[in-house]
């Protein structure tokens, strides 16, 4: 889990003046759309849960909680969170030469508000298959997934960047 708070100097993305250049003539903005500075609070979480089925071939239901929360203390256009679950059972395909190959049916759902407002929302399956992560490549994971979450905290919140961070969350 992380917690802090950050500044952004332009918080809701918007130009540095209230005059922009629209279709060769020039036109005003009101206050509200000009960059605006802002202290804000952020937060991630990543739950993760087996339930051992209590067999012999390493079955267990899998279940992955993330969560990604942005709040700004004056510019609420700037607010985001995130929400994605993965859930699933996992289990042996083989015996003997290939038991540590292993298949998850899964199913996943997700939504993001932005502005506190519903942004977009997704669900669906699929099936998964693996072989038992060694220690060192399920290290990387995690490691590639705390990078992606320290970059998405870094830079501007954007429907873009957003976009990024939920495919390469997963």
């Amino acid at each position: 889990m992380f917690l802090g708070w950050r500044y952004q100097s332009n918080a809701n993305l918007g130009p540095s003046t209230s005059n922009i250049l629209l279709f060769g003539q020039i036109a005003s903005l009101n206050q509200q759309a000009v960059g605006t500075a802002d202290w804000g609070v952020v937060s991630s979480a990543q739950i993760r849960h087996t339930y051992d089925l209590g067999r012999q071939d390493n079955s267990a239901i899998e279940t992955q909680f993330s969560a990604y929360v942005n709040r700004q203390f004056t510019t609420s256009v700037a607010n985001v969170t995130l929400l994605d679950l993965i859930s699933g059972p996992r289990f042996q395909i083989f015996n003997g030469t290939f038991e540590d190959v292993t298949v998850k049916p899964f199913f996943s759902g997700g939504y993001i508000w932005v502005n506190d407002a519903p942004y977009y929302g997704s669900y669906g399956a699929g099936v998964l298959g693996q072989k038992f992560a060694k220690p060192k490549i399920l290290a990387g994971i995690y490691l590639a997934r705390s990078a992606a979450i320290a970059l998405f905290v870094a830079v501007p919140v954007s429907p873009i960047t957003v976009y990024m961070f939920c495919s390469v969350i997963g």
